[in-house]
C-alpha cells in the first residue's frame, strides 16, 4: 500500500500542520531578551539587491552551528549578522491566538457555515494587520520576537472533517473538499495578501496538516488512548488520497501560495508524515513548493517514542530532515551537529534548509528599512477594532444555520413582550472562543478570558436587544453541559411557563485538551453525538410547560438530537461563535438579519450511521460524508433554512455533451417569492450515473462542483453563472491514474443540497433544486 507514496502524483495536494504535545504549557517558549541594533553595512540589509542573493550572502557568512540553531521554532538572535531572537510558532485559526485581546471570529467550522470566501479573505487580512501590530509592538518594547507575537503562522487548518466525531473538527472548514479548497484558498490569500505597491507579504500562512490527519484518540473505537494521533498510521487508498484529502492543500499551494505546510503526526500508509517521501515527491516535485516545511511540534521525537520508527532523535532529526522538513517545532533539530557527524545528513541539507526558512523572513520585509515596509506603522489601536468587529459580526451572522422554522417562530414577532432565557451555554462567554482563541491566553483546561476583550455572549446579546424593543427577560440556566444534576430545572421551567417565548441555548464545549465538561477538543475526540449530560431531560421537561422554544445550538462538531429535530418549533446553529455571538444571534432571532448559513458537515440521525472510526475509507458503507453516505441523515451538508422563499428555474446546462477539454456552463434564474431580501447560497451538485466498478477506484455518490453567494431582493429574479470545465470531473481509475471521467452527469443546482428532505426537514418550504444533465466525451 505504501508504494504509490513513492511516485511523483499525477495529483497532489499540499498540507501542513501544527498540532502541540499532550501538553502544551510543557512546550519550551522563547522569553524574548532585546537584541542591539544590526552592524551598519551588512549586504543582505540592502533591498536593491533580489532576495534570493541576499538570503545566499547572509546563509553564507554563518557558522554551521549558527545555521542549526536557525532551523528549530525558537531561533537565537545572531547580534553580529543582523538577527534578533525569533519564534516562528504563532497561531490564528480564526484570529490571532494566545497574545492578547483580538478579533475573535467564529471558529473555522462556523466561518465555513458562511458559505463566503470573500468574507474569509477579509478575516484573513484582519489576522495579518492584527499580528503585525502585535508583532511591531513587542519588537519595539523587547527587541526580539517571542512565542505567538511573530509573523509566522500555524494556520488555517484545511484538513477534511472526515467523521463528526473529531475533536478538532471545529478547526477545519468541514467534510467536502471543494468548499474546504475554496476557503483554504481565500483565507491563505487574505492573511498573505500583498502590501500596497510592495512585494511584502502581509504574515506567512502554514496550512495543515500533511496529511490525512483526522483523529485524536481512539476513543470512539472503544479504546483509553486519547494522543492516538501520535502514533496512528492511516492506511489511505491511492483513490481517497488525490479525490479527498489533498485537494485543499493542492488548492492552498497552487492557487493561494501557502508559503509553509506542516507535516502531521500520524503515518500513512508506514510512513510518518515528518519523513514521508511525499513532502518531495508530491509538494516540492509535484506542486512546485518553494516554501518552507515545518514539522508539527514534537512530531520528531515522536517518530522515535510513538512510532518507532528509529531508535534515537539524532536519527529522526535525520531522516525528517532529508525527507524535506525544513523547520522544526520543538527542540529536535539541534541534534543535527549530530547527525552530521555521523553521516547521516550533510552541510548542503542543512544550508537549503535554512535558506528555505530565512527566505520567508525576507519577504515578510525584516531585512529591509523599515520605511519601506508598511505594515510596519500599524499600532495597537488595529486590534478589535471597529472596522475589524463589523467584519466579524457579518462573518457570524452568515455562519447562523436555521435548520427548522414551524410556524414560523421565527423572526419573532411584535407581539412577544416577554422572553425567557436557559441554557448552559446562554451565559457563557468562554464557550464562544473555540479551539486556538484570540482573548485567552494558553493553558491546558478551560478557556479563560482576556479582560481587556469585549465578547458578547448570547445572554448579553439577546437582552441588550430586548431591552430596546421594551421586551422583558428572564434567565436561568436551568442545567450544566455535562453533569447529571437537575437542581436548576425549577427556576427555568418557571420563567419558561410564564414567558411568551423561551430561548434555550445549548451544546457542547471545548477546552485545550482537558477542562471541566470539556466534550470535544485537541486529544479528545468525542463518543457520542447527542446532547451531553441533562440538556435532552431539561429541553423534555420544557416543551411540557410552553411550545413556543427556539433551540440555539452552541458547538463545533455538529450535534445530532432526533428528538428536538421532531419536538422544537426552531432550531439554529450558532457554532463556536467568537466575539459577536450574542449581537449576531440576536440580529438574526429578531429579524434584522435573514439566515442564511448552510451546514459545512453532514449530521447523521446516530453514530450507527458511521463507519468504524479509524478507518479513512471513504466509501466504507454506509459511506463518509454527504459524497458516499447513502443513509438518511439528520440534516445534509449544505442545507439550511432563512426567512425567505425562493425559486429556481430555467436550468441550462451547455453543451449537452462536453469534450474531454471543453467547458461546461450552467445558467439558472432564482426569483424571490415571499420573506425579505435573502443572500441564497446558490449551489452545484453532480453524480455520475452508472458509475464503474472497481476495488481501486472511489467514486462519489455526488459532489459539490460550485457555489455563489447571490443577493435576491424582494420581488425580483437574479441570473446566476457557473462555468466548469471536463477536468473538473476527475477520478483516480483502475491505473491508478488521476483523469477526466466520460461518462453522463446528472446536475442539480439550488440552495440546498438535492437530498435535502429527511424525517426532520421534509416539512420546511424549501424550494427543491432544479435537476438537468450533461455527458462528458
Amino acid at each position: 500500500a505504501a508504494q504509490w507514496m513513492i511516485l511523483v502524483l499525477a495529483v497532489a495536494a499540499v498540507a501542513s500542520a501544527f498540532v502541540h504535545p499532550p501538553h502544551v504549557s510543557e512546550h519550551p517558549r522563547v522569553q524574548a531578551s532585546p537584541a542591539p541594533p544590526a552592524p551598519p553595512g551588512l549586504p543582505w540589509f540592502n533591498p536593491a539587491i533580489p532576495i534570493a542573493q541576499r538570503v545566499a550572502m547572509l546563509v553564507g557568512n554563518m557558522s554551521l552551528s549558527e545555521k542549526i540553531g536557525q532551523l528549530n521554532n525558537g531561533a537565537p538572535a545572531i547580534t553580529r549578522l543582523g538577527l534578533i531572537e525569533y519564534d516562528y510558532w504563532s497561531e490564528a485559526a480564526h484570529g490571532v491566538a494566545w497574545a492578547g485581546k483580538a478579533t475573535v471570529f467564529p471558529a473555522s467550522i462556523g466561518m465555513a457555515a458562511a458559505f463566503d470566501p470573500d468574507l474569509l479573505y477579509h478575516a484573513g487580512a484582519v489576522i495579518a494587520r492584527e499580528a503585525r501590530a502585535k508583532h511591531n509592538d513587542y519588537v519595539q518594547r523587547t527587541g526580539a520576537s517571542g512565542t505567538f507575537f511573530g509573523l509566522d503562522f500555524f494556520a488555517p487548518n484545511i484538513n477534511i472533517f472526515r467523521d463528526p466525531r473529531w475533536g478538532r473538527g471545529q478547526e477545519t472548514y468541514g467534510e467536502d473538499p471543494f468548499l474546504s479548497a475554496t476557503l483554504a484558498r481565500a483565507m491563505i490569500t487574505g492573511m498573505q495578501w500583498s502590501v500596497e505597491n510592495t512585494s511584502f507579504v502581509g504574515v506567512v500562512a502554514t496550512a495543515k496538516h500533511f496529511a490525512a490527519y483526522n483523529l485524536e484518540s481512539n476513543y470512539a473505537d472503544g479504546g483509553t488512548d486519547g494522543q492516538y494521533r501520535l502514533r496512528f498510521d492511516a492506511n489511505v487508498s491511492r483513490a481517497d488520497f488525490i479525490q479527498t484529502y489533498l485537494p485543499a492543500f493542492k488548492s492552498a499551494i497552487e492557487q493561494g501560495g501557502a508559503k509553509s505546510v506542516m507535516c502531521s503526526y500520524n503515518a500513512v500508509n508506514g510512513y510518518p508524515m515528518c519523513a514521508s517521501p511525499l513532502l518531495q515527491s508530491v509538494l516540492r516535485d509535484e506542486l512546485g513548493f518553494d516554501g518552507y516545511i515545518v514539522t508539527d511540534c514534537g512530531a520528531v521525537d515522536f517518530m522515535v517514542t510513538e512510532h518507532h520508527w528509529t531508535n534515537d532523535v539524532v536519527n529522526a532529526s535525520a531522516l525528517a530532515l532529508k525527507a524535506g522538513a525544513d523547520l522544526c517545532c520543538g527542540s529536535e533539530y539541534s541534534n543535527l551537529d549530530k547527525a552530521l557527524a555521523r553521516g547521516l545528513v550533510t552541510e548542503a541539507d542543512i544550508t537549503q534548509a535554512v535558506t528555505r526558512v530565512l527566505t520567508r523572513r525576507f519577504e515578510l520585509g525584516m531585512f529591509d528599512p523599515p520605511a519601506s515596509v508598511p505594515l510596519t506603522n500599524l499600532t495597537l489601536a488595529e486590534v478589535d477594532s471597529p472596522a475589524n468587529r463589523e467584519i466579524a459580526l457579518r462573518i457570524t451572522q452568515e455562519s447562523i444555520v436555521l435548520l427548522r422554522n414551524q410556524g414560523p417562530l421565527l423572526p419573532l414577532s411584535a407581539s412577544v413582550k416577554h422572553i425567557a432565557i436557559v441554557g448552559p451555554e446562554a451565559n457563557r462567554t468562554s464557550a464562544m472562543l473555540s479551539n486556538y482563541p484570540g482573548c485567552s491566553p494558553l493553558a491546558d483546561g478551560d478557556a479563560q478570558v482576556d479582560p481587556s476583550c469585549t465578547l458578547i455572549n448570547p445572554l448579553e446579546g439577546l437582552t441588550t436587544a430586548a431591552n430596546k424593543r421594551g421586551i422583558a427577560v428572564d434567565y436561568a440556566q436551568g442545567c450544566d453541559i455535562d453533569t447529571t444534576r437537575t437542581d436548576g430545572f425549577a427556576a427555568a421551567l418557571a420563567i419558561a411557563s410564564k414567558a411568551d417565548v423561551t430561548i434555550a441555548v445549548m451544546g457542547i464545549i471545548t477546552c485545550q485538551e482537558e477542562g471541566d465538561q470539556c466534550i470535544e477538543a485537541e486529544a479528545h475526540d468525542r463518543v457520542a453525538l447527542g446532547l451531553p449530560g441533562k440538556q435532552l431531560a431539561f429541553l423534555q421537561a420544557l416543551k411540557n410547560v410552553t411550545k413556543n422554544i427556539v433551540l440555539v445550538f452552541v458547538n463545533g462538531g455538529p450535534i445530532s438530537e432526533p428528538w428536538t429535530g421532531l419536538n422544537i418549533p426552531a432550531i439554529l446553529d450558532l457554532w463556536y461563535a467568537g466575539e459577536e455571538a450574542g449581537t449576531a444571534l440576536a440580529n438574526v432571532l429578531f429579524g434584522d438579519v435573514n439566515p442564511s448559513g448552510r451546514m459545512p458537515i453532514t449530521v447523521v440521525q446516530n453514530t450507527t450511521q458511521l463507519p468504524d472510526y479509524l478507518s479513512l475509507e471513504m466509501a466504507l458503507p454506509p459511506g463518509r460524508t454527504h459524497r458516499y453516505f447513502t443513509g438518511v441523515p439528520m440534516y445534509t451538508f449544505g442545507y439550511g433554512l432563512s426567512y425567505s422563499t425562493v425559486n429556481y428555474s430555467n436550468l441550462d446546462v451547455f453543451p449537452g455533451t462536453v469534450p474531454h477539454d471543453g467547458v461546461l456552463s450552467i445558467t439558472v434564474q432564482v426569483s424571490h417569492v415571499t420573506g425579505p431580501d435573502v443572500s441564497e447560497v446558490v449551489q452545484v451538485y453532480t453524480s455520475l450515473q452508472n458509475p464503474p466498478t472497481h476495488p481501486n477506484m472511489s467514486v462519489p455518490v455526488q459532489e459539490l462542483k460550485a457555489f455563489q453567494r447571490v443577493l435576491v431582493t424582494a420581488g425580483s429574479t437574479t441570473t446566476v453563472h457557473f462555468q466548469l470545465k471536463a477536468s473538473d470531473f476527475q477520478l483516480v481509475g483502475p491505473d491508478g491514474v488521476l483523469a477526466t471521467q466520460p461518462g453522463t452527469y446528472a446536475v442539480w443546482v439550488g440552495g440546498v443540497n438535492p437530498r435535502w428532505s429527511t424525517p426532520y426537514t421534509q416539512a420546511e418550504p424549501v424550494a427543491a433544486p432544479v435537476q438537468g444533465s450533461f455527458s462528458i466525451a
